[in-house]
């Protein structure tokens, strides 16, 4: 039953990526605006958002594309514990708010700031928290089958 949660949730996370390297990519075109440089990375925001892009397309591969279940939800927590604690190293170098890094990807859609960063947020906790709960629920259901085959065993080891 388990497995058929982490499926549709693999297939929705693949899905949702591709969505956001699509916002990613489209996003960073035009020259009007201009980006803040990157203070983790010192590079241009653009470059940053490439960069994240190529990652969000790869592991969207594996969500869809790969049979094992735990490599794909391990590739997801992987992701997005990246992506918290990148934000978490902005935090250190002071940027309090990061609407200023996605201005150019809100303009060319034609929405607000605060609309961009609100939908990238609320993607990024719903694979940060569905990766950890399947990852969490895996863990024990392996442990169970572990379990359930070494008392197996000891019992086919009585005489």
């Amino acid at each position: 039953m388990i497995s058929r949660f982490i499926q549709r949730f693999s297939l929705s996370a693949g899905l949702l990526l591709i969505a956001m390297a699509m916002l990613h990519i489209i996003g960073n075109q035009g020259e009007n605006v201009l980006q803040p440089v990157d203070p983790v990375f010192g590079i241009s925001t653009r470059h940053v958002f490439w960069v994240l892009a190529g990652l969000e397309v790869l592991v969207a591969t594996v969500c869809l594309f790969f049979k094992e279940t735990d490599f794909k939800i391990i590739s997801v927590l992987w992701f997005t514990s990246t992506l918290l604690l990148y934000r978490l190293a902005l935090l250190y170098f002071g940027v309090k708010t990061i609407g200023a890094y996605y201005d150019t990807m809100a303009w060319n859609f034609g929405v607000s700031t605060g609309v961009m960063n609100f939908l990238l947020a609320f993607v990024t906790a719903y694979l940060w928290l569905g990766s950890i709960l399947f990852f969490i629920l895996l863990r024990r259901e392996t442990h169970k089958k572990e379990a359930s085959a070494l008392s197996n065993e000891t019992a086919v080891v009585r005489p």
